[in-house]
């Protein structure tokens, strides 16, 4: 779009030079030969006296004075100002998500920690971590299951915010900030709901539907609570409350976990409308029957035995676990613990 220089030096919409004490060329050619020239000699006499080094247009500072302001030959780019890292450790188990684990990352805003914990992939999947997000801590995950994989990743956390996701692409990394908010507003966790109003999924077989419903039901009626939703793995808190849950599930059951946990150390919870979708590609690692049963399991005995169940394992000992080295596949460099 052309650029107008105003009466006053404003920039517009039209390209035309307005009128004041500055002149243009033409003008100036014009008043220097004492005559009128017409459109074709003008043009000549405009194409001998073009300046070989870049033009200087006469820009008004107010009605009466005029400065020329230099116009370079190659239009600069903006400086572009490095995006400010949203105060938090996002953690992503990942196991073969190689054609799906780009997706997130593209999407995923900056963040203060990124934490990818692998089950030993063999399709890729830390070539292309590596590839979109060199800065990313990586850990080979020692015992198999999200569960295992997501508190190995809570371990080395050092944000004062966590949030948990999955690698399958279903979660929109663009709800963190929302997350965030409502962290920053004095809740303790934060758990991403499908059956809230304004959230969603359209991942959900008939079978999962009808599981996730029951696990509900079941849960409100043994914990006295009115929840819509408690098998959706986003979820986010803040790190000082970590201690308080004594997580120790090693599968699925982990997130059915941290809400019946964060119940019973008394922490202050909401949940957030959260839209699931599709995951990407490939088949989810999700088995109806019997990752259903460990939470079923997980709800019964949280509520039955808090004090076997939950306490014995607050402060408990750390998971082991590998750090893979930048740069790496899946070569194990040290021994973390």
């Amino acid at each position: 779009m052309d650029s107008v220089i105003g009466t006053s030096g404003e920039t517009g919409s039209h390209s035309e030079i307005g009128t004041g004490t500055t002149r243009t060329v033409a003008q100036e050619l014009r008043a220097e030969l004492g005559a009128e020239l017409s459109s074709d000699e003008l043009h000549a006499e405009l194409e001998q006296s073009a300046p070989s080094a870049p033009m200087s247009l006469p820009v008004q500072s107010d009605r009466h004075h005029a400065r020329s302001a230099p116009v370079p030959a190659y239009p600069q780019a903006r400086e572009r100002r490095r995006p400010v890292a949203l105060p938090v450790t996002v953690v992503i188990p990942t196991w073969n998500e190689g054609k799906n684990i780009g997706h997130v990352l593209e999407q995923l805003p900056p963040v203060e920690q990124l934490i990818i914990v692998d089950a030993n992939s063999d399709d890729g999947t830390l070539d292309v971590v590596r590839r979109y997000r060199p800065d990313a801590t990586v850990l080979l995950q020692a015992p198999s299951g999200k569960g295992n994989a997501t508190r190995a990743g809570l371990e080395v956390a050092t944000a004062e915010n966590i949030i948990c996701m999955d690698a399958d692409g279903s979660m929109d990394p663009r709800e963190i900030p929302a997350f965030l908010a409502l962290l920053s507003n004095g809740y303790d966790m934060v758990k991403g709901s499908r059956g809230a109003v304004g959230g969603g999924s359209t991942d959900f077989t008939p079978l999962r539907r009808a599981g996730n419903r029951g696990l509900v039901g079941i849960y409100n009626l043994m914990f006295g609570t009115n929840l819509s939703d408690i098998t959706f793995g986003y979820i986010g808190f803040r790190r000082e409350v970590l201690p308080r849950l004594g997580l120790y599930a090693e599968g699925f059951e982990i997130e059915v976990q941290m809400v019946a946990h964060a119940q019973l150390a008394g922490l202050r919870f909401a949940e957030l409308p959260s839209r699931e979708t599709d995951r990407l590609t490939g088949d989810s690692h999700l088995r109806t029957f019997k990752d259903g049963h460990r939470v079923l399991r997980t709800i019964v005995r949280s509520r039955v035995a808090p004090g076997r169940e939950w306490w014995r394992h607050v402060g408990s000992e750390p998971l082991r676990y590998d750090v893979a080295p930048k740069g790496s596949g899946n070569t194990l460099s040290e021994k973390a613990r």
